[in-house]
């Protein structure tokens, strides 16, 4: 039955609210006994008891005081009607005039559907003219480093078909800069005993295995790597996944680690199709990378290079052809060229 907006589930769930028991139950039964007169005077009663309760409580000020303190991005309703219980018609009508205030005040703003945005006007100001160091120096395999400049809080993506040579890579990166940094290098997928395993293979001496134990902090790690990667550190992520069907949440998984960076950067692997340039996640995930590096196998390419060397021609979208030794040397095997160029190179791994 239903009559003047109100239902046997409004009803319900005012029995709920031990306060409203002596209004809801009466209004339920005259509901259920089809006295409309009846439950109109009861539901009567149960608004006013209710707006004196909203009167009661600055239900405005917990929700902007909850939207400044505890979202980040986005919101619904029914985040809101959970987080402070509200459950009858009067509280989330009230939480809706509230919504359409504080969007008048540009606190939040609309989005799809019922979705609020919460509005960040923050803005920190770039002072670029007092690092005397600039550049985050380091080695990358292929001699990367030598065609692209890296900067603090810069991504690093790695794409690469399956068994093409991404971890490959993450292991040459962190050999290279050992002796430089201390690096966090976040395996997903390696146990103990394969990691060891791929270790031996580098065939290192007493005192670079030394090295790399104390140099490079190896951590199991499959998610949420915002939460543990060093802000002001040298960070490598071995790989960064999303669910089967869910790729494109995989541009916000790398944003989410560049919002972490302050001084630090972040290495991050990720798979790729074979024909296909970006990884999954698709060109979405070229937003935040500086730098963006796919490889096939025996094939690089330099998909994008935001800052490149002073004094070199525009590498992006270059290739090279590369040899994969004992699962993390890479040996070049043609200097960088361009697709135009490749009746000069190898044709039997074309892109």
């Amino acid at each position: 039955m239903t009559e003047d907006n109100f239902t046997k589930k409004d009803c319900d769930d005012l029995t709920e609210l031990t306060a409203m028991r002596s209004v809801a139950e009466p209004w339920l039964e005259a509901i259920n006994e089809g006295d409309l007169r009846g439950a109109r005077v009861w539901k009567h009663k149960a608004n006013k008891i209710m707006e004196e309760n909203l009167k009661d409580r600055n239900l405005a000020q917990e929700i902007r005081d909850w939207i400044d303190n505890e979202v980040s991005d986005t919101f619904t309703p029914q985040d809101v009607y959970k987080r402070f219980h509200l459950s009858t018609r009067p509280e989330t009508q009230a939480a809706s005039k509230v919504f359409t205030r504080l969007r008048d005040k540009k606190v939040i703003e609309k989005g799809r559907g019922s979705t609020w945005i919460k509005i960040n006007e923050e803005l920190i100001p770039i002072q670029w003219w007092k690092p005397k160091k600039r550049t985050y120096d380091i080695v990358l395999p292929l001699g990367i480093h030598e065609v692209a400049r890296i900067f603090p809080k810069n991504i690093i993506v790695i794409s690469g078909t399956s068994n093409a040579g991404k971890s490959a890579f993450c292991l040459a990166t962190a050999i290279l800069n050992m002796d430089t940094y201390e690096i966090n290098y976040f395996n997903n997928e390696m146990a103990e005993e394969e990691f060891g395993d791929r270790i031996d293979l580098c065939d290192f001496s007493e005192e670079q295995m030394t090295t790399f134990k104390e140099r490079v902090k190896v951590w199991e790690r499959v998610s949420k790597y915002e939460q543990v990667v060093d802000p002001n550190g040298f960070n490598i992520i071995d790989y960064l996944t999303t669910p089967a069907d869910k790729a494109y949440l995989m541009k916000d998984a790398i944003e989410v680690v560049s919002d972490k960076l302050e001084k630090g950067i972040a290495l991050i692997a990720i798979h790729k199709k074979k024909d296909d340039d970006h990884g999954y996640g698709g060109v979405y995930t070229m937003n935040r990378p500086r730098l963006y590096v796919s490889i096939n196998h025996g094939l690089a390419k330099l998909v994008k290079v935001k800052a490149w060397q002073k004094g070199i021609a525009n590498p992006n979208g270059k290739l090279m052809q590369f040899k994969l030794h004992d699962g993390w040397s890479f040996s070049p095997q043609t200097a960088w060229y361009h697709e135009d160029e490749i009746e000069t190179a190898d044709k039997k791994n074309k892109w």
